[in-house]
């Protein structure tokens, strides 16, 4: 006997049928996954709170006093270094690099006086003065953008006024040095802002510097020993030149005041003579006084007596006789 078979209707029904209670399990099981995850979360509550009650219940010893700790040292900002403002800038080459240096150290050292790069640029501008001054308010009234960049604006001050002399042109100039009729001292100021320019350095420093200094202070360093840098070598010639220098104005602080001349003592003893009388052995050296008194009395200036003068003395001429 064979079974009846399903139509295929009743077999359609069936697969919707089994589809429909496959997703009413899953959604089943999603909720049963979701009411375990609800319960772990609450009984994680549950034992926080218990350790909480714990807590409170159980009375805990105090805890050891501990020294107040010291209030925190409030000091306050650093007051800014206060600096000289720059002598003022006329377009001269020359001072051109020192001012731009002088102003950049007052916006390093006092950045709360400079806030703006505006502030920088109009207290470049106002220590100013001559063409330069011309040329930097000409920018100001353009409100040009440099005006807005401090950096920018000394950039185009460097290129308009400062030495348009390259590194090439520096080392030339550094190369024909010579100390001249200048002290040691002054020769190495320039000596080391050339080396600077030229981007020079190193131990032909040591060579260019002896080359420039003059002939009788090489001759000075014929048997010393120049150190181990220019550095050195410049002390130790600024230390020679200093005391030849000192000589040759001792010699000429010497030359102005001579020697006084040296009498001849036979010259002296001639003019000792006629100006005071003779001394006779065994006869002190009449006063003054006693010689005025013997003029007025027409005494005679040798033996005191009268009825003659000193030329007709007996006396005297008794002793030019046993002579």
């Amino acid at each position: 006997m064979t079974e009846p078979s399903m139509s295929t209707a009743e077999t359609e029904d069936l697969r919707a049928v089994v589809s429909r209670m496959g997703e009413a399990y899953g959604e089943q099981e999603r909720r049963v996954q979701k009411m375990a995850q609800t319960i772990e979360r609450m009984n994680t509550s549950i034992q926080a709170l218990t350790q909480a009650v714990t807590r409170i219940s159980t009375p805990t010893p105090p805890a050891p006093a501990t020294p107040p700790s010291p209030a925190p040292t409030v000091t306050g900002p650093r007051p800014e270094v206060r600096l000289p403002s720059p002598q003022r800038f006329d377009g001269d080459p020359g001072s051109c690099r020192g001012f731009l240096t002088q102003c950049a150290l007052s916006f390093q050292l006092h950045p709360s006086s400079f806030p703006t790069e505006e502030a920088k640029v109009a207290y470049i501008t106002t220590l100013m003065s001559g063409r330069a001054l011309v040329w930097a308010t000409a920018l100001w009234e353009k409100d040009s953008n440099v005006c807005h960049d401090a950096t920018n604006f000394m950039a185009q001050v460097q290129t308009v006024f400062g030495h348009p002399t390259s590194q090439r042109e520096s080392a030339k100039r550094f190369l024909q040095l010579k100390q001249g009729k200048r002290s040691v001292a002054e020769y190495a100021i320039e000596f080391r802002n050339l080396a600077i320019e030229a981007g020079w350095e190193g131990d032909c420093l040591m060579t260019t510097f002896y080359h420039g200094l003059q002939e009788n202070m090489k001759d000075a360093l014929v048997n010393r020993d120049w150190g181990r840098d220019v550095e050195e070598l410049i002390a130790l010639t600024s230390e020679l030149d200093l005391r030849a220098r000192e000589r040759r104005r001792e010699r000429t602080t010497s030359s102005q005041f001579p020697a006084p001349l040296q009498r001849n003592p036979s010259t002296n003893q001639s003019l000792s003579g006629e100006a005071e009388e003779p001394m006779q052995l065994g006869r002190s050296r009449i006063s003054q006084e006693e010689k005025d008194r013997r003029r007025r009395e027409n005494l005679c200036l040798y033996c005191g007596e009268t009825g003659h003068f000193r030329d007709k003395c007996t006396e005297l001429s008794g002793k030019g006789k046993a002579h």
